[in-house]
């Protein structure tokens, strides 16, 4: 399924907007997903209807039918949960990272989520989704970086169910970099109409 996928960071956490579109170009879904150490918020919107909070839809319904893929997965919202413990410090998928164990602030799957950030940079790299014994029972993981100009990006992520061993791969071919974006473009009331993505030349392959 293709798609575009904008990520800002404002009031002291990311913005991010994900919009899928059919072969004809029409919006068939959108996401927005915003956060910091206060709030953590969610909306979607389908085929060009008004958008909706995800608390109202599920946090883990997949994006599309067929897909492993959930607003859960790129919205990352255990990052912010108010408890979260340092576990160690180990390589991951060839990197140097900081893990840790955050708890779940309600009830429901997941009950905590075991996730790794880049000891350098402080970007996620792998998170996995346990229940209140520890058996894991979803998983995601940067599966490859790719460069964009002078960018270190990720290139693939995949998203994996542990029970049935189904995998989804979020592959990034394209970015476009310091783009100027308008006042609003993050808010729930523009996800009923599809954004204007950047011009050809402003994207560079990865």
């Amino acid at each position: 399924m293709p798609g575009l996928l904008w990520i800002s960071w404002s009031d002291g956490g990311p913005r991010v907007r994900f919009e899928a579109r059919d072969a004809q170009g029409r919006l068939t879904y959108a996401f927005l997903a915003k956060k910091n150490a206060q709030t953590s918020e969610l909306w979607v919107a389908q085929n060009g209807q008004p958008a909706q909070a995800v608390k109202e839809l599920g946090l883990g319904s997949p994006l599309a039918p067929g897909l492993l893929l959930t607003p859960f997965d790129l919205h990352l919202p255990f990052t912010h949960w108010p408890q979260a413990e340092y576990l160690s410090t180990d390589r991951v998928v060839g990197r140097p990272a900081h893990t840790f164990l955050a708890k779940n602030p309600q009830a429901g799957a997941p009950a905590q989520v075991r996730f790794a950030l880049d000891r350098a940079y402080g970007a996620m790299l792998s998170a996995t989704s346990e229940d209140t014994r520890g058996k894991a029972l979803r998983s995601l993981q940067v599966e490859e970086f790719g460069k964009a100009g002078d960018q270190w990006l990720f290139a693939a992520i995949s998203v994996r169910d542990e029970a049935t061993r189904d995998v989804d791969l979020l592959q990034v071919t394209h970015a476009a970099l310091n783009l100027r974006i308008a006042d609003g473009f993050f808010e729930p009331r523009t996800l009923d109409q599809p954004a204007n993505p950047p011009s050809d030349d402003q994207f560079k392959p990865l």
